[in-house]
């Protein structure tokens, strides 16, 4: 690449990209770039292709041959009445690309498509903060919220988050998790974000729907809900 503006954004989607080459090579990507324990099975991967709630995106060099630099994966609640709080699952670039800025400009870019469809996009994050954890994990927590903070998002205060996933470990629970938010300055009412739980604990992780930990969630939080900068936690010694 000879700059950061000779990338583009494209869309993976329908069934026959699943046999894409283009689509082959971000498979290949998502195991080079996302830790095995994170990862869903491919099959499910391709089966999003086709879901109308969700979006697969590519970053590709514009130069050359439209090499892929990185990709990400965003859900994105139907259009209805209230404010849509979009969902990003992944989110990563070509490990032999990373810090040139890539990873950035495809947020940046991911979030602006997301707006333009209506949605705000949100993200969760492991908390660095989370007691017990090794120190090596600790950093890599604090890289990942410097990153967003780079970026402008902000992070919803005195949401103590419950990552709806069963660990195949029973004395190994979930990650302690943030919510993070791409427009912090943005009114967000309580009710909206119970909406947007809601559909990402049924459409995400295939919860019950009327899940009682969303309303356990959403119930010490203001409204509106309060969202501060990054650098409240950098402030906490935790993201600097």
């Amino acid at each position: 690449m000879s700059s950061r503006s000779s990338a583009v954004l494209v869309r993976y989607a329908g069934a026959e990209a699943a046999h894409s080459p283009a689509f082959r090579a971000l498979l290949a990507l998502y195991h080079a770039a996302i830790p095995a324990r994170e990862r869903h099975p491919d099959a499910r991967i391709v089966g999003l292709l086709t879901r109308d709630d969700c979006r697969i995106w590519g970053l590709k060099d514009a130069d050359a041959d439209g090499a892929l630099l990185g990709f990400a994966i965003v859900y994105v609640p139907p259009v209805s009445g209230g404010q849509r709080l979009a969902l990003l699952e992944y989110t990563a670039v070509d490990p032999a690309r990373r810090g040139g800025g890539l990873g950035g400009m495809l947020l940046a870019a991911v979030a602006e498509a997301t707006l333009a469809e209506g949605a705000r996009l949100l993200a969760e994050v492991e908390d660095p903060r989370e007691p017990g954890i090794a120190e090596d994990e600790r950093a890599m927590r604090q890289r990942r919220l410097r990153f967003y903070q780079r970026l402008g998002w902000g992070w919803i205060r005195d949401l103590d988050y419950v990552l709806p996933l069963v660990s195949a470990d029973p004395d190994t629970p979930p990650p302690a998790m943030i919510v993070l938010d791409s427009q912090p300055e943005a009114p967000l009412r309580r009710a909206e974000l119970g909406v947007g739980f809601e559909l990402w604990f049924t459409q995400v992780y295939a919860c019950a729907p009327e899940d009682p930990r969303i309303a356990a969630m959403l119930l010490p939080l203001a409204d509106p809900v309060s969202v501060g900068p990054l650098s409240e936690l950098s402030a906490h010694g935790t993201a600097g």
